[in-house]
């Protein structure tokens, strides 16, 4: 794309003794009207990227032309719509949500400040439950909507009355004021009643940062919970006795061995009784010894007894 050449120069104007720059209002309308399609998009909390947006919008909104992005550098994007249908269409179908995050979208004007406008003056969908048909005119909800902020539209089932449940209509509110939860409405035979007011979503505002969604003191990135360091102890000698028998029938010493040192990771010990400990049971014998008064002698008859030597004597059991 050739780049624009600039005329110069331009003889300024002086007020004061200070050079001022007067512009033209045709050259001014001329290039906002390049802008009349754009919608102002801000999302609340950490600013996403162009790309992800670009994703968002081809997936949730599924326009006819896919419509060109910009990132501003103070954290907000600017949406061209081809058709002014398709950007009435999108602003009409809110509220929109990126990433779990609340997204407030709003029309572009030639004078837009973002410091003022999105941070304190955001467009919210109301509902007013119960309101009796006679009153879903558009002077009627303008008038109720007039009490809460700047009525920007109501929504199509509003406009066509094919859901009669409650009228629901966009409402641009000063977010820094409190919310007004009620209206009191009078209707033209003077009689006074109290309407009830919904909101679609409740914005966060704190006066001490001036940030829409920003809790004071919270960090924006949340901190991962701490890991548990681990520290490896060497765990310590354990003796052990050996029960080898020894050689040529002799008694065996008891020989003391060390057991391999290891490595564990050092963990709280919480004493647990083992369900398969079983109840100690004493053992009896269950033989008995025979009186001495019951000692007997048995002959046996051996060889030895044959040649006349002395029989085997055995003696009690």
């Amino acid at each position: 794309m050739a780049s624009m050449v600039v005329s110069f120069p331009l003889s300024p104007t002086l007020k004061n003794g200070t050079p001022i720059a007067c512009l033209q209002q045709s050259a001014m309308d001329e290039e906002a009207s390049k802008w009349d399609n754009a919608l102002i998009l801000y999302v609340i909390g950490d600013v996403p990227t162009i790309k992800y947006v670009n994703t968002y919008i081809e997936k949730q909104w599924s326009c006819d032309a896919v419509p060109e992005v910009f990132l501003h550098s103070e954290g907000y994007f600017v949406i061209r719509f081809g058709s002014l249908s398709e950007h009435n269409r999108i602003l009409c179908a809110g509220p929109y949500t990126i990433a779990n995050r609340p997204v407030i979208v709003k029309e572009w004007a030639p004078n837009f400040n973002f410091s003022t406008e999105v941070l304190t003056m955001v467009p919210l969908w109301i509902q007013l439950p119960s309101l009796p048909l006679n009153c879903w005119g558009v002077d009627s909800l303008s008038r109720i909507g007039s009490i809460l902020g700047k009525p920007l539209f109501a929504n199509e089932c509003t406009t066509n009355q094919t859901r009669i449940s409650y009228a629901r209509m966009l409402v641009e509110i000063d977010v820094t004021q409190p919310l007004c939860y009620k209206v009191m409405v009078e209707g033209s035979n003077g009689v006074v009643q109290e309407q009830v007011v919904l909101y679609d979503w409740e914005p966060m505002f704190y006066p001490k940062c001036q940030i829409v969604g920003h809790v004071c003191g919270k960090p924006s990135h949340p901190q991962p919970a701490k890991r548990i360091k681990k520290k490896w102890v060497p765990k310590a000698y354990v003796p052990i006795m050996s029960d080898q028998p020894a050689a040529n029938g002799a008694t065996a010493e008891p020989v003391v061995t060390q057991q391999e040192c290891t490595w564990s990771v050092p963990r709280r010990s919480i004493y647990r009784v083992s369900p398969t400990a079983a109840t100690v049971v004493p053992i009896t014998n269950p033989y008995t010894f025979l009186p001495t008064d019951d000692v007997f002698e048995i002959a046996a008859t051996n060889t030895k007894s044959s040649r006349g030597e002395d029989p085997i004597l055995f003696g009690s059991l």
